[in-house]
């Protein structure tokens, strides 16, 4: 492919004597070389920001599943208290009983909220 390239004299000059000092023939082999260069740096500027984008996906990816498990733990709490709750809420009447019921109601919940999160965890 053959091209004309009209150049402001100054730069014209710059050209041919970079040309010179650089042990060029041709200004030509230099402006090839030169349009190398360039091309040449920006597919490794674009490559570069494909690598940092790629990385940045693969951290919200990680985050997500993060947070996805952390939802899920939250749900299952929810979840065992209201079935606690709405099961073994004790009758009005002896208010002491009751409380020492509820003491041992609440670390049984506790216990199974535990074993439910590793159990979740390991899966």
């Amino acid at each position: 492919m053959q091209r004309n390239l009209r150049l402001p004299k100054e730069l014209g000059q710059a050209v041919v004597a970079a040309a010179k000092d650089r042990g060029f023939e041709h200004t030509a082999a230099f402006m090839r070389e030169a349009l190398r260069n360039e091309l040449a740096r920006h597919a490794g500027e674009l490559a570069t920001a494909e690598e940092r984008i790629a990385a940045k996906v693969a951290v919200i990816r990680e985050d997500m599943r993060l947070i996805q498990a952390q939802q899920h733990a939250t749900l299952t709490v929810l979840d065992t208290f209201v079935k606690a709750f709405l099961t073994c809420v004790p009758e009005p009447g002896d208010l002491g009983a009751a409380q020492s019921r509820a003491r041992q109601r609440y670390v049984k919940f506790r216990q199974a909220i535990g074993a439910k999160v590793e159990e979740e965890g390991s899966a």
